[in-house]
């Protein structure tokens, strides 16, 4: 009987599980070891980083020294690069991309896209594009402005090349041209210019008439209440067909449904 029980004592559950216990407790130990251990690693890699990224933004080293300007391929004005040169000394890592495009675009209408890379330790390259112009407006209070394909008076200058528009209106500088007369101004000329009729100057007189000189001394008058491809279609059948004698037609008034020809 006394040799049941102490068999029974040495064969308890309680003993078999202490083993394990002790063993799932070194396991533990271990694992948090290890946690604990990783963790130090990433604390000091974050440290090293912050304390080297602190260094580098307070540096000289890293200080924008050299800005270079592009228009493709070409080397900006120097209108622009003396702009440019405002963001030189600041931190090439910490540079606004963004706020020197806002500046650019604000002080340069003409420029209608801006990219910036950085090279490091203190370089930095710009390059823009630059609208091109369609036609030149002179307003009301004798400025000339050059505008692109999409109406926009993005420059205040001259060039006698571009086709004249004259304008009593008042433009202002940047302005998106919206007004009838020349809204309709514009679109004659470009659909002429598509149509190999190179046009010199158009005045507006006012909406129902815009008077075009084209280079070959020939006067049309159009009206900005009927539809432009209309009359364009209507001016090329007129001088496609006209006979020999009728060559020297020096004006054709469109603005008629029989066009008047003089």
């Amino acid at each position: 009987m006394v040799f049941a029980k102490a068999a029974k004592k040495r064969n308890s559950p309680y003993k078999r599980k202490l083993p394990i216990l002790l063993t799932l407790r070194k396991l533990n130990v271990k694992k948090i070891f290890r946690t604990s251990k990783l963790k130090l690693i990433i604390g000091l890699v974050l440290l090293t980083t912050t304390t080297d990224l602190l260094i580098a933004t307070q540096s000289n080293l890293f200080s924008i020294h050299s800005i270079i300007c592009f228009n493709q391929k070409l080397p900006c004005n120097q209108k622009i690069i003396t702009q440019l040169e405002h963001y030189k000394g600041q931190n090439l890592l910490q540079f606004d991309q963004e706020g020197l495009k806002r500046d650019l675009l604000h002080n340069f209408p003409q420029i209608t896209a801006i990219t910036t890379l950085k090279k490091l330790p203190g370089n930095l390259e710009v390059h823009i594009a630059l609208r091109e112009p369609v036609a030149m407006i002179l307003d009301g209070q004798g400025k000339y402005f050059f505008v692109d394909k999409n109406f926009k008076a993005y420059l205040e200058a001259y060039d006698p090349k571009l086709p004249l528009i004259e304008s009593k209106e008042r433009i202002s500088l940047g302005a998106s041209l919206v007004s009838p007369a020349i809204v309709t101004a514009l679109t004659i000329s470009q659909t002429l210019e598509e149509s190999l009729l190179p046009v010199k100057q158009i005045q507006i007189v006012d909406q129902d008439h815009l008077e075009v000189q084209l280079f070959s001394q020939k006067t049309v008058i159009f009206s900005g209440n009927k539809d432009v491809l209309s009359q364009v279609d209507s001016l090329l059948f007129i001088l496609d067909h006209a006979d020999q004698g009728e060559q020297n037609i020096k004006n054709i008034d469109l603005r008629f449904d029989n066009p008047v020809i003089k």
